[in-house]
């Protein structure tokens, strides 16, 4: 109420007038600098109260992305004023936002959605080999590379197997959008065996690729090997078996000593009937004759040697 008063030396007098301020409802609305960004940009979010005062009678603003209260935190600030920052943006923050106003006279109203989106170079992978085959005791070399945008750094390279084997390898890339790595498969087994993904991510997702690796165990091609074929009785003898695998023994899984077509097994002069070498301790004539040794791998392939004769 806003009174006038007149007055003189004989008395007053006066008059009332009462005078409401109306507030007018928000009517927001959101204004996105750009609506389509790169990954790593920064993006700009206004809210425009809408109330024909330029946001005089805003109490409160409260961004919303899909039906969700937005926080300050990470990549987001703003979230309760006029304008929300979304700082080197990432391809989560792509999405529907509304901004929520509410004025001094307590009134809430929300704008209708504005689309941000948000594009990412795409990361591409590559595996010099889709599959590999290795010898069993050689070496192996994965080779897995990836390339992208500046916007895809830093790039994580790791690998994983299928394999009975323990891989701890991760490389990381921070200045150039391309990341490379050798995997290296030193003397190769049967456990190697699998199947080896290379994965490389960054804060757009994930890319992989896999490689199948076998390796291939060489059939035994057996030899005896006598240190002198022809001995006195009461000397010692000794016999070897050369598995002929090419990687000095390493694929067999058994020696077995035969005599005259007879399994040898260990008693009396003989040692090693199951071994490398076989070994006889002070000879009689009994112990003469010819000679073979059988090679089972670990594939299960048996080979038996051509006899040698010790005389």
């Amino acid at each position: 109420v806003y009174t006038c008063v007149v007055s003189n030396v004989n008395g007053t007098v006066q008059s009332s007038i009462l005078v409401n301020v109306t507030v007018p409802p928000p009517n927001p609305s959101v204004i996105i600098a750009s609506g389509l960004i790169a990954v790593g940009m920064n993006a700009t979010l206004t809210c425009n109260p809408g109330d024909g005062v330029g946001g005089a009678t805003v109490q409160a603003y409260q961004w919303i992305k899909g039906g969700v209260a937005l926080q300050d935190g990470g990549r987001v600030s703003g979230s309760a004023q006029a304008t929300l920052r979304i700082t080197s943006a990432i391809l989560e923050n792509q999405g529907s936002y509304t901004c929520g106003v509410t004025n001094v006279e307590g009134v809430t109203a929300v704008s209708g959605p504005s689309q941000l989106n948000i594009t990412a170079s795409t990361l591409n992978i590559t595996t010099t080999q889709t599959s590999l085959s290795i010898v069993f005791g050689q070496t192996g070399r994965l080779n897995c590379s990836a390339v992208g945008g500046v916007d895809t750094l830093p790039l994580t390279l790791t690998w994983n197997t299928t394999a009975n084997v323990s891989i701890s390898r991760v490389v990381t890339q921070q200045s150039i959008a391309m990341v490379a790595d050798t995997l290296t498969l030193p003397s190769v087994n049967t456990s190697y065996r699998g199947v080896y993904t290379c994965v490389v991510s960054n804060v757009n997702g994930t890319v992989q690729s896999s490689i199948l690796v076998n390796v291939t165990v060489p059939p035994p091609n057996p030899s005896v090997i006598i240190a002198s074929g022809l001995i006195a009785v009461g000397m010692n003898a000794t016999l070897t078996c050369n598995p002929g695998d090419g990687v000095g023994g390493a694929t067999v899984q058994a020696y077995q000593w035969i005599k005259g077509g007879v399994a040898l097994q260990d008693g009396g002069r003989v040692s090693g009937s199951a071994q490398a070498t076989l070994r006889i301790t002070s000879a009689i004539l009994e112990n003469q004759g010819s000679y073979t040794c059988g090679v089972t791998n670990v594939e299960g392939v048996t080979a038996v040697s051509g006899p040698s004769q010790l005389n």
